[in-house]
């Protein structure tokens, strides 16, 4: 019943560790290649259009990461708990 949005969220659910492990480092690497950009002349637009980026940026890293490393090994998990009869 949630469309596009519940797809998103679940999406998002599903990066959300990998989000977690690299946002840092995204972070840091946008740090030292951007060092503190004044491209629109209003710190507050600079940060808002940095922070867009760093987040989209990340996502890309994370999802990369959950596809490659994570996925596979989820797909090798054995079940947790007995179907009920």
């Amino acid at each position: 019943p949630w469309g596009w949005l519940g797809r998103w969220l679940e999406r998002g659910g599903e990066i959300s560790y990998s989000l977690y492990l690299w946002h840092g480092l995204v972070i840091f690497l946008a740090s030292r290649v951007l060092g503190t950009p004044a491209w629109l002349g209003d710190w507050r637009l600079d940060a808002l259009l940095l922070g867009s980026a760093v987040l989209a940026a990340s996502g890309l890293v994370a999802t990369l990461s959950y596809r490659t490393i994570e996925a596979p090994f989820l797909g090798l998990r054995g079940r947790y708990a007995r179907q009920a009869e």
